[in-house]
């Protein structure tokens, strides 16, 4: 899994080098950490991270002391007085599935290469497209100052292989100046850079000859085979202890509404044991007891992983333009410009671990005949979409610009005195409600799109309108047409039950679905088209 922590001040985030890690203790820090980005080169920061440079970055200084980005001034909530405050960065953090990380603490060869590899990857990934910085032309991207520091235990010694990645709030800019970052779109994508990471770390050990059985293929969860499903259990402690945190306050109603990856994360906090001072001798220990009462040991789930390694290629994997074809196929199902990260969700779910991070990067950026890159916003998103949609849209442009105007049949006279009249009822819709019910009832376009946030009264509005046609234009012979749709089939229904008229979703109107399109047209008295 990978997670993205809130931003930290400098003296969190310097505790980095006060916990290291008791299994890779012995190895000495500096060769289980590392800088990484354009933006620490820049820095001639290049291999193992030390303290005193790393403190001097996350105060927004560079090694020599000299100011990088500026402080940002608030007041004490206890004093009043002005203080300067800085947000050091980011932690991400790199997780590998737990019958990976009891291979690597049983000494299996290839492994934390294989782990290494997956976030190096990943993390080429979110320097090109996640390193931003705001200008007054937007959302920029620049290089990264970033700080990797790799762990093999949990906090309950389970074994636990995972790398603590610490993105600094410092990004080298494209005018050579240094700004302060942007992280918001990490937040945004998370989930999307946790799949990038086992998609990664799959390819990584599929092609050192080890076999996966995926579990779930929409999120890229997968385990190692050839390691017993006792020993995962034996040494999921960790997360047990959090899934029945959560468990405890759904019981007690607490947190109504918080989702459960935010519930998984405030458990994870709020469950976590005090470091205790344990020797790698010790820890070793205490890993060889669990594989005892699992009824094996180190050394044999070592031997039978090597011994099970195949030369040969895991799997035939087809042509990565072939994989980001078929996901934008898929997305352009329901809509018509793709956001990079969706489309690389959907084409790890294709691929199963079956490409490289940067080969799927590249089949989408110019390596897939058809697909077309859009660019970005002024917020950093990166947007595609076909030679096909492209096509579709201007077709529907230029059959919305020959609809002529047409005259209203309902006059602004007739609906505010129907407004008068409901308003003497006790009924008052907003300013936003009335203006919409105006404009659909006396409007002289042809094609008229109305959006609201939710809880706004979009559906009260609608009722208002099919009231008007009730009470005002069918006594008269007259009748005014409204389309209800909806994108699910729960918000059809109750459009349907609110207007008492015809509602469909959008999949099944564009589809011509018999049951609904069809339907909803005899409904209002028009011949099917």
């Amino acid at each position: 899994m990978m997670s993205v922590s809130p931003g930290m001040a400098s003296g969190q985030a310097g505790g980095y080098f006060s916990r290291e890690d008791y299994y890779l203790r012995g190895d000495g820090l500096g060769e289980n950490s590392l800088w990484f980005g354009s933006g620490s080169q820049d820095l001639g920061l290049i291999g193992p991270v030390r303290e005193e440079e790393f403190r001097a970055l996350c105060r927004g200084e560079d090694p020599a002391g000299n100011r990088l980005v500026s402080f940002r001034l608030s007041r004490d909530p206890e004093t009043g007085a002005l203080v300067e405050r800085h947000r050091a960065g980011n932690d991400l953090t790199f997780s590998a599935p737990k019958s990976v990380s009891i291979a690597y603490v049983a000494g299996v060869s290839g492994i934390k290469e294989a782990h290494d590899a997956a976030v190096l990857s990943v993390l080429s990934h979110v320097e090109e497209h996640y390193c931003h910085y705001r200008s007054p032309g937007g959302i920029m991207n620049g290089g990264m100052v970033a700080a990797k520091f790799d762990h093999a235990t949990s906090r309950n010694i389970d074994p636990q292989l995972h790398s603590h990645v610490f993105v600094l709030n410092v990004v080298h800019a494209q005018d050579g100046s240094w700004k302060a970052n942007e992280p918001k779109a990490l937040f945004q994508d998370q989930r999307s850079l946790g799949l990038l990471y086992r998609q990664a770390l799959a390819r990584e050990l599929a092609s050192s000859g080890f076999g996966l059985e995926v579990q779930d293929r929409a999120e890229m969860y997968f385990e190692l085979k050839g390691v017993d499903p006792q020993l995962t259990g034996y040494f999921s402690t960790r997360r047990v202890d959090i899934e029945r945190q959560v468990e405890e306050w759904q019981a007690q109603g607490l947190y109504l509404g918080v989702s459960h990856a935010r519930l998984y994360e405030m458990a994870c906090q709020g469950t976590k044991e005090p470091k205790r001072d344990l020797s790698r001798e010790e820890v070793s220990g205490i890993f060889a007891r669990g594989f005892e009462a699992c009824g094996t040991s180190p050394e044999r789930v070592r031997l039978d992983l090597e011994e099970g390694r195949s030369l040969a290629p895991a799997f035939e994997a087809e042509a990565p333009s072939r994989v980001i074809e078929r996901a934008v196929r898929e997305l352009t199902e329901r809509e018509a410009v793709l956001d990079r990260a969706r489309v690389l969700d959907e084409a790890v779910r294709i691929s199963g671990g079956g490409h490289t991070v940067p080969e799927l990067n590249q089949a989408l950026d110019g390596g897939t005949p058809g697909v077309l890159r859009l660019g970005r916003d002024a917020r950093g998103r990166e947007y595609y979409t076909t030679l096909e949609m492209r096509d579709l849209e201007r077709r529907n442009l230029e059959r919305i610009s020959e609809l002529e105007p047409h005259d209203a049949f309902v006059s602004l006279p007739e609906v505010e005195r129907f407004l008068g009249r409901i308003a003497g009822e006790g009924i008052q819709p907003t300013r936003g409600q009335k203006r919409e019910v105006v404009s659909e009832l006396t409007g002289s376009r042809g094609v008229t799109l109305t959006m609201g946030d939710p809880g706004t009264g979009k559906t009260s509005t609608l009722k208002l309108i099919e009231r008007f046609n009730e009470e005002e234009l069918r006594p008269n012979g007259r009748t005014h047409l409204s389309i209800n749709l909806s994108y699910t089939g729960k918000a059809a229904r109750e459009l349907s039950l609110a207007t008492g008229r015809p509602a469909c979703t959008i999949h099944s109107f564009e589809k011509e679905n018999p049951a609904s399109k069809f339907a909803l047209q005899r409904q209002n008295g028009e011949p099917p088209r």
